[in-house]
């Protein structure tokens, strides 16, 4: 049976104030032609599959306002070197067969560092600016800006903080030689099922009233997880395809 859930992104709010236009500030998910979603939310994406719904709304922190955008269904789980492949230009693809001009050296996970430095110093090792498999050699692509600990490994690999550290002990990427065909979570959708609202600029409050759903976008301590719905929540999906008739 398909699963539905709610994604709430950061909206580019430049582009929202002048173009009217609902995109995420990161570019990812990705809203163009065949919209694709690559690099946030790893569990989730994870745990998606094929048939999946996904809705999404974006939140403009400056005004603390939600907007709808649209949603999909999960048409394909990819591989990054498919990705890379099909899709080279989105921002979502955070992988290159080239390396990065200037060598990134920050760090998100302050325990992470310091427990690499005091083993390594500031050396920065191959394994941690390449991912070696069986499909030839990766680099962190130079429009990506997640940290040194937080591309591959939690984007890609889905690593925790302990599988890390059993990568500092050895001095070398533990899933390196394996083949990036078996991480398809790369999620791209339906090709005939997007559907786009986003121009109508739809708050969500108004959604709410107008339907009666009752959902909490944000937690208590202001932070916005993923949500998996009841899509007997046939509201939702029936308001979208609405609009657009």
């Amino acid at each position: 049976m398909s699963k539905s859930y709610l994604i709430v992104f950061h909206g580019d709010y430049d582009k929202f104030c002048q173009e009217k236009k609902i995109i995420d500030i990161s570019d990812d998910p990705c809203f163009d032609k065949l919209p694709t979603w690559g690099i946030c939310r790893p569990p989730t994406r994870k745990s998606i599959d094929i048939g999946d719904k996904m809705f999404f709304v974006a939140f403009y922190k400056k005004t603390k306002e939600y907007y709808l955008k649209g949603w999909f269904t999960v048409g394909e789980k990819i591989s990054y070197t498919e990705a890379l492949e099909r899709f080279p230009q989105r921002l979502n693809v955070i992988i290159s067969t080239t390396k990065r001009q200037k060598k990134n050296t920050c760090w998100r996970y302050k325990e992470l560092e310091t427990n690499f430095k005091n083993k390594y110093g500031d050396t920065i090792p191959d394994w941690l600016i390449s991912i070696k498999t069986e499909q030839g050699t990766f680099y962190q692509s130079g429009n990506d800006n997640h940290k040194i600990d937080n591309w591959k490994c939690r984007r890609i690999f889905h690593c925790t903080s302990k599988q890390f550290n059993k990568c500092i002990s050895n001095n070398c990427c533990e899933k390196d030689g394996n083949s990036l065909e078996q991480y398809k979570n790369y999620i791209v959708s339906h090709r005939s099922n997007w559907q786009d609202i986003g121009s109508k600029l739809i708050n969500f409050n108004s959604f709410k009233k107008q339907t009666g759903v009752n959902l909490n976008l944000c937690t208590p301590k202001g932070q916005h997880n993923v949500l998996s719905v009841d899509f007997s929540l046939l509201e939702f999906t029936n308001f979208f395809q609405n609009i657009n008739n």
